[in-house]
């Protein structure tokens, strides 16, 4: 039932396919680690678990990857460097995508479709698939998208669409995925990491931030050259009455956040905001008009 770790690493002459038979429910850590010369892969309908870099490095695989329907979790950087794959098909049962698992697989193109069972992307988990051009959640159940999930992903284009079940948006998650022309944040979305959105230069025009947003981090959209508004939601006139001991409602800006931002020409606080870090809106040189900032910012 379970192919053990390392069983077949760096069987370097092992060309064609390689089938993994239905008596096998988990493939172990590193069970095929750089087997770099086959070039199909095909998993049974039965298989559950791939753990860690089980297929990492096999430069060879080419053409589509199909994760079957039975399989549960795909481990930290099971197929990393797997850079001639051309497609991938994440099963429906899929619940965990580990650290960089497919990281580096510059080929895989087209759209992404993370299905709806997964709660859990982990980080670097699609950093440099250079080749993707969109990526779908399908009534998504996921909370985090974590740290560098799809960093330098340049060929995702048009708009991207945070769901709504996202909570945190971490550090590096977008960023240079320059072909992105707009960004809609999720409806829970409270905490936009570090550099999350860093040159992202073609996004262009309105940035609406969510009510529910509580953080933008240090340089988040910085050098997000084309974006001309952004505007910060307000809360319904029922909640702007806030304790001032209540710091959960409020909002902070901090350093860098949109510096560089050369084209914005109008920024629409909310009455949340407190604090606005250092360069937050440096070389924003096309602002212009009114500008209201809220008594309450430090």
């Amino acid at each position: 039932q379970t192919i053990v770790s390392y069983s077949f690493s760096h069987c370097t002459s092992l060309s064609g396919t390689l089938t993994i038979p239905a008596s096998v429910t988990k493939l172990s850590s590193h069970s095929f680690e750089y087997c770099s010369n086959f070039s199909n892969l095909a998993l049974n309908g039965q298989l559950q678990i791939i753990n860690e870099y089980s297929f990492s490095h096999c430069t060879g695989l080419t053409g589509t990857l199909t994760i079957p329907d039975s399989v549960t979790q795909i481990g930290a950087s099971s197929f990393e460097y797997c850079e001639n794959l051309t497609f991938l098909s994440l099963g429906k049962s899929v619940k965990t995508v580990g650290k960089s698992s497919f990281s580096h697989c510059f080929s895989l193109n087209g759209l992404l479709t993370i299905p709806e069972t997964v709660t859990d992307i982990g980080t670097n988990s699609f950093e440099l698939c250079s080749g993707l051009t969109s990526v779908t959640f399908q009534n998504s159940k996921i909370d985090i998208i974590r740290w560098g999930a799809f960093s330098r992903c340049s060929g995702l284009k048009g708009e991207l669409e945070i769901p709504d079940t996202a909570t945190e948006i971490g550090s590096y998650a977008f960023e240079l995925c320059t072909s992105l022309t707009s960004v809609k944040i999720g409806k829970k979305v409270n905490f936009i990491g570090s550099s999350c959105f860093v040159g992202c230069s073609g996004i262009e025009g309105k940035l609406t931030i969510p009510k529910t947003v509580r953080t933008i981090s240090s340089k988040s959209f910085q050098s997000c050259t084309k974006l001309t508004t952004v505007e910060f939601e307000q809360e319904q006139q029922e909640e702007e009455v806030m304790s001032e001991s209540d710091s959960l409602v409020l909002l902070s800006v901090n350093s860098n956040a949109f510096e560089f931002c050369s084209s914005l020409i109008s920024v629409t606080f909310c009455e949340r905001l407190n604090y606005i870090g250092s360069n937050a809106f440096t070389n924003c040189s096309c602002l212009f008009g009114s500008l209201s900032i809220p008594d309450r910012v430090y």
